[in-house]
């Protein structure tokens, strides 16, 4: 049984045994969760939302990738392997998510915050902050709303990154 069946089992359960004993069930999940991350939407935050829980996702700029990584300079976190590969495996995605926010004259990671902002289970994004201008992007990003064309926008270009994902992950764990 892979991790997330059984966290959701796990929430699922506890929440059920709450309810049965007249108890308040678990209130909050804290997951990874961000543009490139969407593999919670198929079955952990509509579990969330069921059961009236927050979700405060961790990693919400995927890393720094989310973050506006063309045309930057490569260091820190960024410079990882981990994240390179990251990016390079979803170039694609990453390339038309900045001409989106280009665009809309904002800035990546600021766009990043407001996309996970608009789902109503997410609470507040796990953020860390090195300068000022990150704890300003992130209060920016409260006070930004995404139209609807451009959630769709957004939703369309990644969407089928989350579907091959998910594909993949299906066969291979019917292989195993």
């Amino acid at each position: 049984m892979s991790a997330a069946v059984t966290l959701l089992a796990g929430i699922l359960r506890a929440n059920e045994i709450a309810k049965g004993r007249h108890l308040l069930g678990l209130v909050v999940e804290q997951c990874s969760y961000n543009l490139l991350n969407r593999k919670v939407e198929m079955d952990l935050l509509p579990a969330c939302g069921a059961y009236d829980m927050e979700v405060i996702p961790w990693e919400p700029l995927g890393e720094g990738a989310l973050a506006g990584v063309f045309g930057k300079t490569v260091e820190g976190l960024r410079a990882t392997s981990h994240v390179t590969e990251r990016v390079e495996r979803n170039r694609a995605s990453l390339e038309a998510y900045e001409r989106l926010c280009s665009e809309m004259n904002e800035p990546p990671a600021v766009v990043a915050l407001a996309w996970l902002l608009n789902n109503p289970v997410i609470t507040a994004p796990s953020v860390g902050f090195r300068k000022p201008e990150h704890l300003e992007s992130a209060v920016h990003a409260v006070q930004l709303k995404l139209s609807p064309e451009t959630l769709a926008r957004r939703q369309a270009s990644c969407c089928c990154q989350l579907l091959k994902d998910h594909q993949e992950k299906q066969s291979n764990t019917a292989c195993t």
